[in-house]
């Protein structure tokens, strides 16, 4: 008779007997341990004291590796433990010879899992705390010199203020802490290795599943994270990150250490995988031995996830292949899901002969399950899409991609009414799916990430609650009230300020480079993407710096961050949509005084739309007449619409534009002047939403200098200077 035992049960004889049949898997695991891990710190560990700790680091980061989860060696010497120890000891279930036997002796199956569960558990955990011991006892103080706050060697502190300031790389604390992480992460696997067990019939199955269920979170998750991509506007790869989190490994490649919440769900969850997988023990036939999967429902299971695995990869593939064709990427969708469906049925009932009503029924439910998914997405049953916060919501926001080179390294803009302006301008942004989605070929389009925070007034402790991620055409974006009202607001002309910031006082010179002395030359026009493959003549640039001094170049910077200051929300929105005209090199002293340390360079660009700096170049005389660098210029009519551009016949064909007919040319050298300063670097950057909707309101602009080298831009038609005239865009 079988002894009544509670629902989980260990005997010490089935224990004793696991170690002695494998007992070679936690001796193994800690060579590995010791091996990749020990025997690196051991052999270097001398170095910790020889020469005042002078090369303690070659240690320190060796045991940095180690318990910050870097070491890739140790993470896989980690990862197969528990799942050859899963394997090993309940492979007695997947031979009918063996588990007829086992259950025949009078032991309950709650006794037989929890005696073989715990000498997993213990092969598992042994060796990672006897490689933990190891370290407490030879652990040594090693402070990182990047976390001292004076100097970087110890000596030049003492060792009690390095011990006050610096960080011990080789910390008892980080050791236990180190141990506690492996062994959850190794119990995690554990459980789910077992649990892939307890469904499969055979032990190659068990083996596939050991290792798929425990990648299944990750690939999922990349797999989501493509699907989100092309379907949800304004997805950013940050959105669903907790994800990730589902799986303890996964999470300790972002995390050193987990947190006490962290620890229990994770212990909370592998409790409950492994209280599942007794169930199904409990109630797992004996006579499945050898099939592939003994239970019916995760048979269908795994049926509809190998399905969506193959619908995603095969559907991914015919995607790019086919330049995001919508009907060949569903095709790619129908065909992967069939023939993943098809050939995990064939492997799971070992037979090829799988065509019946019941491959017939799983079809059907996966059919059902993927018409669900991509309604969600597509039609955003979520309202992901549409989902702005509220007023009060959000306490900062962070901006990026708007602009040029003003807008570096984005600060949390905090002020109420800019946050307002910010979700103003993001519901703008979730307007504009179908117009970025149908953009022509020539439309410049955009990247502008949008992320609210949370948390407390002063910026100390802020929490990033959403995410969003916009491809728009800049043409459409930039002319919008939202951004206009944006660009007006105090605060963003303040954080564009500081980005450019450079102390005053500290200036010691600048440099100034004419770009627009750099020319096109040579090379050939790619007639389907309209882009010009050449060299440039820089003969002009190097020759043509020109030295400013210090009053010269605190003046020139003073005039450049009024003009920004000072600028409407349509002026800002075209700084840096001009053609780039000098390159603003400003040197500056780290300190102010006579004994620096060093000399910082903050680079600027002036572009032909900054109008005050302009100006002032003009005034100072380094500004000439532009007719003395360009000796003509050819204004070319060209259709804007779905298919691209004509490309200028002289360009193509390398001859005289005066011979195009679609181009007038001049040499008068006040309209030179005027075309240069209204010229544009792209089609988007005129500005004005009527420049994508007909044909004859932008021009091909070409200024050519005396060796017939040349640069181009775009010019608006309300921009061509009076008194001349030019060909009508067909």
């Amino acid at each position: 008779m079988k002894s009544k035992i509670s629902f989980f049960s260990v005997s010490p004889a089935i224990i004793r007997e696991d170690f002695r049949r494998f007992w070679a898997i936690p001796v193994l695991a800690f060579i590995g341990y010791f091996l990749f891990g020990l025997l690196p710190i051991i052999v270097n560990y001398g170095l910790i004291t020889k020469n005042g700790g002078e090369n303690a680091m070659v240690v320190g980061q060796l045991v940095d590796a180690m318990l910050s989860g870097r070491n890739p060696f140790l993470i896989v010497n980690m990862a197969w433990v528990p799942i050859l120890s899963g394997l090993l000891i309940f492979s007695y279930l997947h031979r009918t010879g063996s588990v007829i036997t086992v259950h025949s002796q009078p032991v309950t199956r709650n006794i037989l899992f929890g005696g073989h569960f715990l000498s997993c558990a213990l092969f598992t955990i042994l060796p990672i705390i006897l490689t933990g011991i190891v370290l407490l006892i030879i652990a040594s103080p090693i402070y990182d010199p990047d976390s001292l706050t004076v100097g970087s060697q110890i000596a030049a502190q003492g060792a009690q203020q390095a011990a006050e300031t610096g960080r011990n790389i080789f910390a008892r604390a980080d050791i236990v802490r180190w141990m506690w992480d492996y062994i959850l992460i190794s119990l995690y696997i554990l459980s789910i290795t077992v649990f892939g067990g307890m469904i499969t019939g055979m032990s190659l199955h068990h083996f596939i599943a050991a290792v798929g269920f425990n990648a299944l979170v990750p690939v999922c998750y990349l797999l989501l994270m493509q699907f989100f991509d092309i379907y949800l506007f304004g997805y950013n790869g940050s959105s669903f990150t907790y994800i990730m989190r589902l799986h303890p490994l996964i999470q300790s490649v972002d995390s050193s250490h987990f947190g006490v919440v962290e620890s229990l769900i994770y212990l909370l969850i592998a409790a409950a995988i492994t209280a599942f997988s007794l169930l199904l023990y409990r109630k797992r036939r004996l006579e499945r031995a050898t099939d592939g999967v003994v239970f019916k429902a995760a048979n269908v299971a795994i049926t509809l996830i190998f399905g969506f695995l193959g619908m995603s990869l095969l559907g991914f593939i015919f995607h790019e292949a086919f330049h995001q064709s919508a009907k060949m990427t569903v095709f790619g969708y129908i065909a992967g899901a069939v023939l993943a469906i098809i050939i995990i049925r064939m492997i799971i009932m070992k037979t090829i002969r799988v065509f019946d009503r019941g491959l017939l029924k799983i079809m059907i439910s996966y059919l059902i399950v993927a018409c669900a998914f991509f309604a969600v997405i597509t039609f955003d049953l979520t309202g992901f899409e549409s989902r702005v916060p509220g007023e009060g919501e959000a306490d900062g926001v962070r901006v990026s991609g708007i602009g040029k080179s003003y807008y570096e390294s984005p600060a949390i803009l905090t002020d109420p009414e800019t946050v307002a302006l910010v979700e103003d301008l993001h519901r703008d942004l979730t307007e504009m799916k179908d117009a970025s989605e149908n953009a022509p070929d020539y439309e410049t389009v955009t990247n502008i990430t949008l992320t609210y925070f949370t948390g407390n007034a002063n910026g100390d402790d802020y929490k990033e609650t959403m995410t969003r991620s916009y491809y728009v055409p800049e043409g459409l974006f930039y002319p919008g009230q939202a951004f206009a009202a944006l660009q007006e607001s105090a605060e963003w002309k303040e954080y564009i300020a500081e980005n450019l910031y450079v102390p005053e006082e500290n200036i010691v010179s600048a440099s100034l480079l004419p770009i627009q002395g750099v020319f096109q030359s040579g090379g050939e026009m790619d007639m389907e993407t309209g882009e010009y493959e050449g060299s440039y003549d820089t003969s002009y640039y190097e020759a043509s710096s020109i030295s400013l001094n210090k009053e010269e170049t605190q003046e020139l910077y003073r005039v450049y961050l009024d003009e920004i200051r000072n600028a409407s929300g349509k002026e800002m929105a075209a700084f840096g949509n001009g053609v780039e005209c000098y390159e603003l090199d400003i040197f500056y002293n780290e300190q102010s005084g006579e004994e620096n340390t060093s000399t910082n360079t903050r680079v600027l660009y002036i572009y032909t739309t900054d109008t005050e700096a302009m100006n002032w170049l003009t005034e100072h005389g380094y500004l000439g007449d532009i007719s003395s660098e360009y000796r003509c210029a050819a204004v070319t009519a060209f259709d804007l619409d779905s298919s691209g551009w004509t490309i200028p016949q002289f360009l193509n064909d390398d001859i005289d534009p005066s011979d195009d007919e679609n181009s007038v040319v001049t040499e008068d050298s006040d309209l030179i002047n005027q075309l240069f300063f209204r010229m544009r670097s792209s089609v988007s950057d005129i500005g004005t939403e009527e420049s994508l909707l007909g044909t004859d309101k932008v021009y091909y602009l070409t200024l050519y200098n005396s060796s017939d080298n040349y640069i181009t831009g775009y010019i608006a038609a309300e921009d061509i200077p009076a008194g001349m005239t030019v060909p009508s865009a067909s």
